[in-house]
């Protein structure tokens, strides 16, 4: 499904709005490293967006001084919003019926309001781990196993108990104090409602969009993410260094 002219000029304060992000009582909690790339993600994203809606060449390609690896990451965060903005089109009213059970006020919403605040959380997130003293990541195998279990999920199978067991003792052993189910509250309402519409391409699309993306296991330290090795000698002086 494309997106119509009139979805289009709707969703071009989506770009806008993406492209202010972080508002500015979020910026002034940013630590100083990670501020120029979460500023410069946000625009860039929000420049890309307005460029597809209002039929303006996309930015992302011509971009100087950049590798193409990242020119490849920020057009997947594209593609993702864009996807996004079709599958909340067609599930919209599942979202409101589900906001209003769990104590979201939506009923004055538009749908890109609706987007606008997915946009929030995920910006929140990446704030939230810059404020963090340390936190760590799955490594890339146990992202791929679980983006791939949850692909599955999706399609009507069911995760083993004991792959489960196998993921809390792995979740265990990470140092994190970040509470995702409570910092990402309407993402993962949102989520539970994707999940369940298993016959539309975009949902297809959403669940996947882990497991075709490019993962390195990675630690915030002090604010400062940094990719780090999953295995081996550098990871055992690294959990020594860390006070």
């Amino acid at each position: 499904m494309e997106i119509t002219t009139a979805q289009k000029q709707e969703l071009q304060s989506l770009a806008l709005y993406i492209k202010e992000l972080p508002p500015d009582d979020l910026r002034i909690k940013i630590t100083t490293e990670r501020l120029d790339f979460i500023v410069q993600f946000w625009e860039l994203l929000g420049k890309a967006l307005d460029a597809y809606f209002s039929d303006k060449e996309n930015p992302i390609p011509s971009l100087k001084g950049v590798t193409e690896e990242f020119k490849e990451m920020m057009q997947g965060w594209v593609d993702h919003y864009l996807n996004l903005s079709v599958l909340l089109f067609k599930t919209e009213h599942l979202i409101r019926q589900e906001a209003e059970i769990q104590g979201f006020t939506v009923k004055n919403l538009k749908r890109s309001d609706l987007l606008k605040y997915l946009a929030f959380e995920h910006c929140l997130f990446d704030i939230t781990l810059t404020k963090q003293k340390y936190w760590e990541s799955l490594d890339k195998r146990q992202n791929q196993e679980r983006s791939r279990e949850v692909v599955k999920l999706f399609d009507g199978e069911t995760i083993p108990e004991t792959t489960k067991k196998r993921w809390e003792q792995e979740d265990k052993k990470l140092l994190r104090s970040v509470d995702l189910s409570e910092l990402l509250k309407f993402t993962n309402l949102c989520g539970q409602i994707f999940m369940q519409q298993g016959n539309l391409p975009e949902a297809k699309k959403w669940v996947s969009h882990n497991k075709n993306s490019k993962f390195s296991k990675f630690a915030v330290v002090n604010g400062v993410p940094t990719k780090i090795p999953g295995r081996g000698k550098d990871k055992q002086e690294r959990k020594n260094s860390i006070s």
